[in-house]
């Protein structure tokens, strides 16, 4: 596994009521990008692969290497227990050593910016 991630590209914005709201930055970066992509596994480097354009590529890229360190955190697991699923057509969920977890998620970005949200179920 890679050296942890230094949190160049991504910094808390806020917390309220127990929301987490994080920014990543999503400017081109070689650097940032290289790491971004390093981190994910196969399925997300798959999934990045299938984008057209190198903005949508880096904006995934970025977003979700920062997501899994943000999740993993505010979980208190190591990353090796943490995974994701999803059922069609719904809203994608953390799972925690194969169980769904106790936490909400949400995920945009436009342009050069990113937010991932994270909130404990019921919030």
């Amino acid at each position: 596994m890679p050296t942890p991630i230094a949190e160049d590209w991504w910094r808390l914005f806020r917390t309220t009521d127990g929301v987490e709201v994080s920014h990543v930055d999503l400017r081109p970066d070689d650097a940032r990008e290289t790491e971004a992509h390093a981190r994910l596994d196969e399925g997300e480097r798959e999934r990045c692969r299938r984008f057209q354009h190198p903005g949508p590529q880096r904006r995934f890229a970025l977003c979700r290497a920062a997501f899994r360190p943000i999740l993993t955190r505010r979980l208190g697991c190591g990353d090796e227990r943490l995974a994701f699923g999803a059922a069609p057509y719904t809203k994608p969920y953390a799972l925690l050593d194969g169980r769904p977890a106790p936490i909400a998620f949400n995920v945009s970005h436009s342009g050069d910016h990113g937010l991932i949200a994270v909130a404990p179920l019921g919030a």
